[in-house]
């Protein structure tokens, strides 16, 4: 029975601790974003035109997981790429996505940058 007893104080002690920590706060930033065109190379080796999106990130917050979206929309569709990223508090990282799919000609281009948990 006292051995039962402890391995429930452990547990508690432990999810308590886990509790702490996921409860700290969470303030990432999109500092900056810039897009330009971007030659990449196909599966061919093949020159292809496209855009890369480059986002500056920063947390503010406790160290956390980050999930960053950029969609970049255009005259010929509209894209959107996800990554995660591990950042400690005041970390600032440039984050890229590359979007091949619209051609160099493609007019009205945007793209918009997000963070999530």
């Amino acid at each position: 029975m006292l051995r039962r007893s402890m391995l429930h104080a452990i547990m508690i002690a432990l999810l308590g601790h886990a509790e702490t920590v996921a409860q700290g706060t969470f303030d990432p930033r999109v500092l900056r974003v810039t897009q330009d065109a971007h030659i990449f190379t196909d599966k061919n080796g093949d020159p292809d035109a496209g855009f890369m999106v480059k986002a500056i990130v920063q947390n503010r917050g406790t160290k956390a997981r980050i999930v960053v979206s950029a969609t970049l929309s255009c005259s010929e569709g509209e894209w959107t790429r996800r990554r995660t990223i591990l950042l400690d508090t005041e970390e600032t990282d440039e984050v890229r996505f590359g979007f091949p799919e619209p051609t160099i000609g493609a007019e009205d281009v945007k793209s918009i940058v997000r963070v999530s948990q």
